[in-house]
């Protein structure tokens, strides 16, 4: 134990270089991978048309949620365990690797459950099974974990390596409507090649991690995680409850509308999330002096980043989607205008919610999105019958400045961090 103890990280932790190092590796692994996942989004949408589309979009939804169940929190828990002590990655990463395993069995025993309550055909049903595949290939990857540990180069490597195989499966099989079974394997097969490329980083540093079994030590994790994992749902509802609802209410093209509006948004709230998750890891290492110059930094890059972005997407959101997608998709463009800015409010909101999780106030953390999801729920159910994929776009804004006020909230009043307009006038 004594060897593990003083294994040193991958790469340095808890600075502003370092967060910057880790951040630009994940990005550029993010970008490049987000490029190939849109050139296998677009050659989807165009061989699958909006129907079939729309079904895997519905696949994928559903992944998202269940994902959360064989995750249960864990990776971003130990995100901040890992970073306070790198040398126990692997004493920390083994037992964690046997009980997502086993939570994955029970997650895709769930998601075959609803996908025969969801699915409107046979054929839909088979397809939408498939997914469940996804959930034990996604519990091997522990590549938000190894950041703690400095391993951001190789969680950006098996990014890329993932949407490889997507795309080029994608490329290969995918030629028409009746080829929407060939998707979910696609994404296992990637999801699973990104847990070999972390695993096998790790080894050389702390040895060939394999998953373990310890009941006390997973109890201790499933409670301790237990609000990670509620705010994960929270967290889903915001961003997915929607397109469910969309699914039921509307029509299956109306999906497959909504899963390309929001495509471009979940581009830029996947980089975020990167940016979030190299912020907690520093945040969590740094000592209280840096903690401060750490907040504002990353609250300054995000939002100058988003709020540009979100303008230019907004002015060309007609004539992007008509080129990108076709004409067929061309009513997505207001619901994707819209919804671009949720990027500069998840900026603001993330930053806050990972200093209170970085302090141990995950609970908190847990309380705000539950609050934020009942709205958005609530909201969505009023929203969408009335005003279509435009409602849903308009509400899932408003969710995420909530989201953001609830936060910020928390954070400034215990005293965790300064406050929005503290952070923008300092020099």
């Amino acid at each position: 134990m004594s060897d593990l103890a003083d294994t040193p990280p991958l790469e340095v932790v808890g600075t502003w270089p370092a967060l910057v190092k880790s951040f630009a590796n994940l990005a550029a692994g993010e970008v490049v991978a987000r490029l190939l996942g849109l050139a296998a989004v677009v050659v989807m949408a165009r061989r699958l048309d909006p129907g079939g589309f729309g079904l895997v979009t519905l696949g994928a939804t559903l992944v998202t949620w269940f994902a959360l169940v064989a995750d249960w929190g864990t990776e971003v828990l130990n995100i901040r365990d890992v970073a306070r002590a790198p040398g126990r990655f692997r004493e920390i990463a083994e037992p964690v690797l046997g009980l997502r395993l086993v939570l994955s069995v029970v997650a895709a025993a769930l998601l075959v459950a609803a996908a025969a309550v969801v699915a409107e055909t046979a054929s839909d049903r088979k397809v939408l099974w498939l997914f469940a595949l996804v959930l034990p290939a996604g519990a091997l990857n522990l590549r938000w974990m190894i950041l703690g540990a400095g391993g951001s180069r190789a969680a950006a490597v098996g990014n890329v390596l993932s949407q490889v195989v997507f795309v080029t499966g994608v490329l290969a099989l995918v030629r028409s409507k009746h080829d929407t079974l060939d998707v979910p394997v696609l994404q296992a097969a990637g999801l699973l090649g990104y847990a070999l490329v972390v695993i096998w980083a790790a080894r050389a540093r702390y040895g060939l991690l394999r998953p373990r079994v310890n009941v006390v030590r997973w109890r201790a994790t499933l409670r301790e995680s237990l609000p990670l994992m509620v705010n994960g749902f929270a967290r889903a509802t915001v961003f997915s409850f929607d397109l469910l609802l969309i699914g039921v209410v509307l029509r299956r093209d109306d999906v497959g509308l909504y899963g390309v509006a929001v495509k471009p948004a979940l581009f830029f709230s996947g980089l975020l999330g990167l940016f979030a998750v190299s912020f907690l890891a520093s945040y969590s290492a740094a000592s209280s002096g840096s903690t401060a110059t750490l907040l504002r930094r990353t609250v300054l890059l995000s939002t100058g980043v988003t709020v540009p972005v979100a303008i230019i997407a907004s002015v060309t959101a007609g004539l992007a989607v008509r080129l990108v997608f076709g004409d067929d998709y061309a009513a997505a463009a207001t619901a994707l205008a819209v919804l671009m800015w949720r990027a500069p409010l998840s900026a603001l909101g993330l930053a806050y919610s990972n200093v209170l999780t970085a302090r141990d106030r995950q609970s908190v953390t847990m309380r705000n999105n539950v609050v934020a999801a009942v709205f958005n729920i609530g909201a969505n159910c009023v929203a969408v019958p009335l005003a279509g994929i435009e409602g849903a776009a308009g509400v899932s804004v408003a969710t995420e400045l909530l989201v953001f006020v609830l936060h910020h909230r928390s954070a400034v009043g215990r005293g965790l961090a300064p406050p929005l307009s503290a952070l923008l006038a300092r020099r």
